[in-house]
């Protein structure tokens, strides 16, 4: 049984003759009555009535035309959500995201636009620590990470899309906490809370750069292995942290943030990642999405970063 036997057999159903059932399809009358033959021994049913003037369609022929016309919307149906997601139209996107980024502000702007031009995507965005996100591209278990914009890897490509100002977080009750004015330069001989060793990477690196330059030497403790737990220690009393902006978004009872001078800008910032080998076409169509929000998006031209230009 093939699909051109269920097309004449709907057809001289609607028809109700076989002959412009026939001169609708393009076919000969006597080829079309053999086709419908064939269906009926392949099926072992009679499907029609057969008169000198009109067929009509037995019982089991008017189960049978309910069915075939199900089977071929169903079928419809099937190709154009194939084509969607072959097209990026519809699908599932994954996406992660390093501790405290959601803070900055800019990635709910980056999401809903996207969201909003792409309505039937359904988007799974979550935190992941940056190593196990470049692992999870390399997997294609993801399709987009954000983490920091100094990672190199042949295998991944990247666009840097912001970067933030380092603040000072502080135990509520801190001696510091009631200073209107902070300098890097109070912070020699501070216990400084940081990653704990293994964890913390390309943001620690930049922070250690920020101290060296500003030739400052506190006393680093390697403590936190995400950021909610580095806030959480500060708000413990455990120690001060110098931190992005975006995570005062964490607002622990008892820490509170302190701008520090000179600003200094964390970098290299935050990048989008993505795997090129990944077949997906939602990973271009949301690279897209990104380029042009943070060209366009007026509000997230007012947040506290600096964007990709």
């Amino acid at each position: 049984m093939e699909l051109r036997h269920l097309r004449y057999f709907i057809a001289v159903a609607e028809h109700g003759h076989f002959g412009r059932a026939a001169a609708a399809l393009h076919t000969a009358q006597p080829s079309l009555s053999q086709q419908i033959r064939q269906l009926e021994d392949e099926t072992g049913v009679v499907l029609f009535e057969r008169t000198t003037r009109r067929v009509h369609l037995t019982p089991a022929g008017e189960l049978f035309l309910a069915e075939c016309r199900q089977l071929f919307a169903n079928l419809a149906a099937s190709v154009e959500s194939a084509r969607a997601i072959a097209t990026g139209e519809r699908g599932h996107l994954r996406v992660s995201f390093v501790s405290g980024a959601m803070g900055a502000g800019a990635l709910s702007h980056l999401f809903h636009d996207f969201q909003a031009s792409h309505p039937a995507v359904s988007l799974d965005a979550r935190p992941m620590p940056a190593l196990a996100q470049i692992e999870a591209l390399r997997e294609e278990t993801i399709h987009i990470g954000f983490f920091s914009a100094g990672y190199r890897d042949d295998t991944l490509k990247q666009l840097f899309v912001w970067r933030e100002r380092l603040v000072l977080a502080l135990p509520q009750h801190h001696a510091f906490a009631a200073r209107k004015r902070l300098r890097f330069a109070d912070l020699q001989r501070q216990r400084l809370l940081m990653y704990s060793h293994g964890s913390g990477s390309q943001l620690q690196n930049a922070i250690i750069a920020v101290l060296h330059e500003q030739r400052i030497d506190p006393e680093i403790v390697h403590e936190g292995a995400d950021a909610e737990t580095i806030v959480g220690l500060v708000a413990a009393g455990r120690g001060i942290s110098l931190v992005p902006l975006s995570w005062s978004a964490f607002q622990f009872p008892g820490v509170t943030y302190r701008p520090i001078q000179p600003a200094r800008w964390i970098e290299p910032g935050m990048a989008l990642f993505w795997n090129p080998n990944d077949a997906s076409p939602l990973i271009p169509q949301f690279v897209d999405s990104v380029r042009h929000t943070l060209r366009t998006n007026a509000a997230i031209k007012s947040l506290n970063v600096s964007i990709a230009e």
